[in-house]
């Protein structure tokens, strides 16, 4: 598996594609598709997105994966942020009715190993899940980090928690993608 390099250079010079639209001000949201070179040229050098080290690629197949399938890292991150959340979902059962794609998805028999015993009550599932899909990715660039942060709406915050690597995490990782892919 190798990543294109116009993937790639989307990913880097085209944010605006994956941006959550709260990253833009008002005046922006106006503008037209063909505007995309100066949106994309602002928010470059707004938030101070770095580029790649020099030479670097992407060798594991995660990394891989993640590149790869850019588009879905919102919808992934989401499922997986649902999935570590289940038992707090569970009790609130309109979250799971208004979304069957989550409900589904944590019915699955996945195995992971992340505690949240000690993290804030509030957490959302996105936040939860780029963290987790950024601690299965800690060799990725800055630059490629700053952008996947892009995805978040502009007022929410990563939760500080460690999730080591291990086979069941990546499992789990890859299992969202999956999904993510057959629910486009």
């Amino acid at each position: 598996m190798f990543l294109e390099t116009e993937k790639m250079l989307k990913i880097l010079y085209s944010p605006v594609i994956y941006s959550h639209p709260t990253h833009l001000p008002d005046s922006i949201h106006n503008m037209n598709n063909e505007d995309n070179v100066l949106i994309n040229y602002w928010l470059i050098t707004h938030y101070q997105l770095k580029d790649l080290p020099a030479h670097w690629e992407a060798r594991d197949s995660i990394s891989l994966l993640i590149l790869s399938r850019w588009e879905l890292i919102h919808d992934a991150a989401c499922m997986i942020g649902g999935y570590l959340l289940r038992c707090q979902l569970l009790k609130k059962c309109a979250t799971l009715m208004s979304n069957p794609r989550l409900s589904s998805f944590i019915s699955l028999p996945i195995r992971h190993h992340v505690l949240l015993a000690n993290t804030e009550n509030n957490l959302d599932t996105l936040s939860l899940g780029v963290a987790f899909v950024l601690s299965q990715i800690p060799h990725l660039p800055i630059g490629l980090k700053e952008r996947v942060i892009l995805i978040l709406p502009a007022e929410i915050k990563l939760p500080e928690i460690y999730i080591a690597r291990c086979p069941d995490h990546l499992n789990l990782l890859k299992m969202a993608i999956n999904y993510a892919i057959d629910y486009k």
